[in-house]
């Protein structure tokens, strides 16, 4: 029961991001700065995870732009 609360939350979360990042398709964003509009300031790993899973799956939509770390990278819509 806990595994599918948590799973049901990353979903929730990953449909935040998702939302975002399209209604804000064309600009770039920061982890943090996505991580802030969806209230998951607070879950920055599991933000970063999903960015992670969005923009390496191309039927999301996402796309990544590299940064100087692997931290410092923009997504957009």
């Amino acid at each position: 029961e806990a595994c599918k609360k948590a799973a049901t939350a990353v979903l929730a979360l990953q449909g935040k991001i998702t939302s975002h990042l399209q209604e804000k398709k064309g600009e770039w964003h920061t982890l943090e700065q996505v991580a802030e509009h969806v209230g998951a300031k607070d879950e920055i790993e599991t933000v970063f995870k999903i960015l992670q899973h969005l923009c390496a799956n191309k039927d999301h939509g996402l796309k990544r732009k590299p940064g100087k770390t692997v931290f410092d990278a923009t997504y957009s819509g």
